[in-house]
């Protein structure tokens, strides 16, 4: 881990959107910063604490979003309706046939593709440079297309940090 910057909790429960450790392992922070989609400078002016997840989430817990291409305004614009739709097209054949629906499959092969250790381990990045604007579409832009999902509000899931990133700081290669 780096030089601390922040008094960063060891532990703490994790929310939002998360992304996986291969993605960001080496990175600097502008670079997390561009693959992810945050505005610029919000990691690279203040840092970064990055948290991994303390166990797997279950295929519930999580929503699809993609790949940091979408921003959360032009997923829900754009890609979500047609989610919606397609599973509602598909839900009684789902339900009479006892077929998974595409999206289950995709959250159960996510969901079993993750680990607690190595590249496929779940990581949030939380930004140590938080201003009103970040709320808001203008705040975040397009990322490179790392994949990303987002936990379901109220999901009781705890992290463990594993780097607290000051600016002009990187990911560590490993994690403990």
């Amino acid at each position: 881990m780096s030089e601390p910057v922040s008094q960063a909790p060891e532990t703490r429960r994790l929310t939002g959107y998360f992304t996986l450790f291969s993605f960001v392992r080496g990175q600097t922070l502008g670079e997390i910063e561009n693959r992810i989609g945050y505005r610029e400078g919000r990691l690279t002016e203040k840092g970064a604490w990055i948290y991994r997840f303390l166990r797997v989430p279950d295929e519930s817990e999580f929503d699809l979003r993609g790949t940091s291409i979408w921003t959360d305004q032009s997923w829900n614009s754009q890609v979500a309706p047609k989610l919606a739709a397609d599973i509602a097209s598909e839900a009684a054949y789902n339900k009479n046939t006892r077929v998974p629906s595409f999206e289950d499959v995709l959250k159960r092969n996510a969901s079993q593709s993750m680990a607690l250790s190595g590249g496929n381990m779940p990581v949030k990045v939380y930004p140590l440079d938080w201003r009103p604007i970040d709320d808001t579409p203008a705040g975040y832009r397009h990322g490179s297309g790392i994949y990303q999902w987002r936990l379901k509000d109220g999901v009781p899931i705890f992290g463990k940090l594993v780097a607290d990133l000051a600016p002009g700081g990187s990911m560590p290669w490993k994690s403990d």
